[in-house]
C-alpha cells in the first residue's frame, strides 16, 4: 500500500489546484471521527485540485487507487463529480465521471488501476504517474462545491 493522502502519509504527493479563472481554496481540516481531511472549497465554475508529486512514479504493480469524499457543500441542481489519475499532462486517464454521495455523508470510492488505462481514450502509462488522484465536480459547474477529501491510497491487493 502506498498513502498518497492519510494521516499517515508523508511527502512527495501534495495538493495543489489548477484554474482557468477563480480559484480553489485548499485545506486541511479535522473531520470528526476521520482526523485531518483536505477541504477543497470552489470558487470557480473551471478548476481541478489534485495530489501531485515531483517525478513520475511506478505503480505498475498496484491494483487498485481508492479514496473518501464527503460533498459538504453543493448548491448545484444537477452535477456530479469526476476524477482522472496522470502521468505528466496530457497523459493520463482523461475525464471518469464517478456517483456522488448525498450531500453530508463520506463515500468511499475504488478504481481498479487496469479499467483506468483502459478508460476511453486514456494514454495512462502506470510506470510514470506523478499525480495520483484529481478530484473535481464537473467543469462548467463548481461555484460553491466543497469537497473534502481522505484516505486517497494505492493498493496492491484487495484489503
Amino acid at each position: 500500500m502506498v498513502d498518497i493522502y492519510t494521516d499517515e502519509s508523508q511527502p512527495p504527493f501534495t495538493t495543489d489546484s489548477y484554474v482557468a479563472s477563480g480559484k480553489i481554496d485548499i485545506k486541511e481540516v479535522e473531520e470528526p471521527g476521520r482526523g485531518k481531511v483536505t477541504q477543497f472549497s470552489y470558487n470557480t465554475d473551471e478548476g481541478v485540485a489534485f495530489w501531485q508529486g515531483p517525478i513520475g512514479f511506478d505503480f505498475s504493480k498496484f491494483k487498485y487507487l481508492e479514496f473518501d469524499v464527503k460533498r459538504l457543500v453543493d448548491p448545484r441542481k444537477k452535477g456530479g463529480l469526476v476524477m482522472k489519475m496522470d502521468c505528466f499532462y496530457p497523459c493520463g486517464t482523461g475525464d471518469i465521471s464517478f456517483e456522488k454521495a448525498p450531500v453530508g455523508e463520506w463515500k468511499h470510492y475504488r478504481f481498479a488501476l487496469t479499467d483506468l488505462v483502459k478508460h476511453p481514450g486514456s494514454t495512462l502509462n502506470l510506470t510514470d504517474v506523478n499525480t495520483p488522484l484529481v478530484v473535481f465536480p464537473d467543469w462548467s459547474n463548481q461555484n460553491g462545491v466543497v469537497l473534502r477529501v481522505d484516505n486517497v491510497r494505492l493498493l496492491r491487493r484487495d484489503q
